[in-house]
């Protein structure tokens, strides 16, 4: 069963068409990678999945209902968002910008009750934070703050995880970790969309791939569908080696000398 289903999405910006005629599901439990070069227009799909830009034309449905039909407090129960930005903009704490993410469960006037504390440390164990809970979220390091933020999105205890490319401020040890993690969160019933560039890691850990070209759809399909020599010659343009000796196909750039 589908959680999203993507139907000839359109969004421009000015006179550029950056996304054109996206259609794609995405199935319930999974883990699916979007790749693509860069301008290849990923975040924008992942902006338009999220309702933080309005498409153009066509249709997104998340469990079956239209996007743009969901109340603001009902779409944060279901869908969560770590965009690629780790700046913010008021000098909390790590603790109090963890506990944004309860927001949709909390009634007028009411604070954080226990289940929202044992949700919310519960989060901040998985990600590796809770010893930051007392510092500026301004004070800590990028790395630490995309940890922090993905925290945040997890208290949501959202059935779809949108992230756009987790693992862009973080040492190999902490992006092993964090994918380890959305793997554990996939096996309990967590769907996760992730725009990637690192397509070793895109094709490591995703079950299913959406190359992305100009705006356009490349290829969807398993991680050996989509990452092919043919494919990243025509997407990238450059020449590569995959070592296939794997179930996972391997990426190695082709020295030039």
């Amino acid at each position: 069963m589908n959680i999203l289903k993507v139907n000839n999405l359109s969004f421009s910006y000015g006179e550029a068409k950056l996304i054109k005629d996206v259609s794609f599901t995405v199935e319930r439990g999974e883990l699916f990678g979007i790749i693509g070069p860069n301008g290849s227009g990923k975040s924008t799909l992942l902006k338009l999945l999220s309702n933080i830009i309005k498409k153009e034309g066509g249709e997104i449905f998340l469990l079956g209902k239209e996007l743009n039909q969901y109340r603001r407090k009902e779409l944060a129960k279901v869908l969560a968002v770590l965009p690629q930005s780790t700046e913010v903009n008021f000098d909390f704490s790590v603790k109090d910008i963890v506990e944004m993410g309860r927001h949709p469960y909390l009634r007028n006037w009411q604070g954080i009750t226990q289940v929202d504390k044992r949700v919310i440390e519960r989060a901040l164990r998985l990600t590796n934070t809770i010893d930051l809970v007392d510092k500026s979220i301004n004070s800590i390091s990028g790395g630490e703050r995309q940890r922090v933020l993905l925290a945040r999105a997890l208290v949501q205890e959202a059935e779809l995880l949108l992230l756009d490319e987790p693992t862009s401020a973080l040492d190999i040890n902490y992006q092993i970790e964090i994918f380890e993690l959305l793997v554990k969160l996939r096996k309990e019933g967590t769907t996760i969309v992730v725009v990637l560039h690192d397509l070793n890691l895109a094709s490591q850990y995703c079950d299913r791939l959406l190359l992305l070209n100009q705006g356009k759809i490349n290829t969807v399909g398993s991680p050996s569908e989509v990452i092919t020599l043919d494919n990243i010659k025509d997407v990238y343009g450059c020449d590569v080696k995959i070592d296939n000796s794997s179930s996972r196909p391997y990426l190695k750039l082709v020295s030039s000398k």
